[in-house]
């Protein structure tokens, strides 16, 4: 359903879009992936890179929107029921800083660096 606006699968597909509103976290995308399976695979490249650098190294990973969600709620040991709690701006930044004390959420949607008219 990429591309498709919520009028469009609201009125194409009531059944998807129901499920999607009130249970995300068990819906699996027609001819895609649930949320469920996008955030292992999101959480598995978070943990891949811990892996292999270290406490020193700085990383900036890019991804979209519903994977960076899934896995700052993963963070915070959100179900994915919340999914819809949590917004993100086009072009914001998350940081997380990972340590030997483990995973801290230090800011999430950042939109200072942009313009206001692209906020």
């Amino acid at each position: 359903l990429e591309g498709v606006t919520g009028a469009e699968m609201r009125s194409k597909w009531p059944q998807v879009y129901a499920t999607w509103r009130n249970d995300p976290g068990s819906l699996v995308m027609p001819n895609g992936e649930s949320l469920v399976q996008l955030q292992e695979r999101a959480w598995r490249a978070v943990t891949d890179l811990e892996q292999a650098h270290g406490n020193d190294d700085v990383l900036v990973v890019v991804s979209h929107n519903f994977a960076i969600r899934t896995i700052i709620g993963r963070l915070l040991g959100m179900p994915l029921s919340n999914f819809h709690r949590m917004t993100l701006s086009l072009s914001s930044i998350c940081t997380v800083e990972i340590d030997d004390r483990g995973r801290r959420l230090v800011s999430y949607n950042s939109t200072c660096h942009l313009s206001p008219e692209n906020r």
